[in-house]
C-alpha cells in the first residue's frame, strides 16, 4: 500500500505540479511539501483536509490506510 508521501508525490507528478506550485495550492511552504513527500513530517489536520479535497480522496484513505 502507498504511504501518504507517495500519494502526494504521485498526485503532484501526475498533474505536472512542482513542489512550489503544490505548496501554493495547499497554502504551505515548498519545504513542507518535500517533507510530506518523504514522510519526514505529517501535515496538520487542516492541511490533511486540503490535501484530501485537492486529490479527491477521503483523509483516511490517504493518511490512515494500511
Amino acid at each position: 500500500m502507498n504511504n501518504y508521501g507517495e500519494i502526494i508525490r504521485n498526485y503532484r507528478l501526475e498533474n505536472d505540479y512542482t513542489q512550489d506550485e503544490l505548496g501554493r495550492l495547499l497554502k504551505v511552504s515548498t519545504s513542507a511539501i518535500a517533507m510530506y513527500e518523504s514522510c519526514e513530517r505529517v501535515p496538520r489536520d487542516s492541511v490533511k483536509l486540503r490535501i484530501a479535497e485537492l486529490i479527491g480522496k477521503p483523509v483516511g484513505e490517504i493518511f490512515f490506510a494500511k
